[in-house]
């Protein structure tokens, strides 16, 4: 009777062992801004995850238990959203990679929330090369150009973010930006052949979360 007992006994504190184990853990992205965001966990695969939407991301991980202890991995991320980047605290910058750390049998809430503005240039024809396009803010007073983004072949498109206006009061409609941030900007799109196109102006003032579109469509050149 006795050894019933205590076979039972060993068979309870078994099966507690074998349920208290973790092992793996999710990062879960929830993309709270109107645009895509590009993720890349460690060496893997790109994961796009649209406008509002919520992706799951499986972590391989060491078993958990009574005698390890808490098993932590470090997890590299890379991610960047058409109007969000990483911001570091540290250096005061944007960065497109940080390191995460993942518990096994966690899953660890990542909120991407809108902090950036953005122009995406468009190349929407068959045959023409686009050779550069040029990114300026203008102040109203002068032109600053921000950016070069290169060669664009027909059919691919790129986006670069910008700093967004800042309204005097959000809960105003229109928004009214205040002096240090009242800029607008505009592209120039040169093609392969030298022909130039210039896209944006005056109302293009760019806030949070906003994207100004320029769609380069062969018509316009011939």
């Amino acid at each position: 009777m006795k050894s019933k007992f205590y076979l039972f006994m060993i068979l309870a504190a078994l099966l507690f062992l074998l349920s208290a184990c973790e092992s793996g853990g999710k990062l879960r992205f929830i993309n709270r801004s109107s645009y895509p965001v590009y993720v890349t966990v460690d060496n893997g695969s790109e994961l796009v995850i649209a406008a509002g939407a919520t992706r799951n991301y499986d972590i391989a991980t060491p078993t958990e238990s009574f005698l390890t202890g808490t098993v932590e991995k470090e997890v590299r991320v890379k991610l960047v959203g058409e109007t969000y980047q990483i911001y570091n605290e540290f250096t005061h910058s944007y960065v497109d990679t940080t390191m995460v750390y993942l518990n096994a049998g966690q899953t660890l809430p990542i909120y991407i929330d809108p902090n950036r503005a953005s122009i995406k240039i468009i190349n929407n024809s068959v045959g023409d090369t686009i050779s550069n396009v040029e990114i300026y803010r203008h102040n109203f007073v002068n032109p600053t150009r921000i950016g070069n983004l290169g060669e664009l072949l027909p059919g691919a498109s790129t986006f670069f973010h910008v700093n967004p206006s800042v309204p005097t009061n959000s809960a105003v409609l229109p928004w009214i930006p205040t002096p240090a941030t009242n800029y607008y900007y505009f592209a120039k799109v040169i093609l392969s052949d030298g022909v130039s196109y210039i896209y944006g102006g005056e109302t293009n003032i760019l806030y949070k979360d906003q994207q100004f579109r320029v769609t380069y469509n062969p018509v316009e050149g011939k």
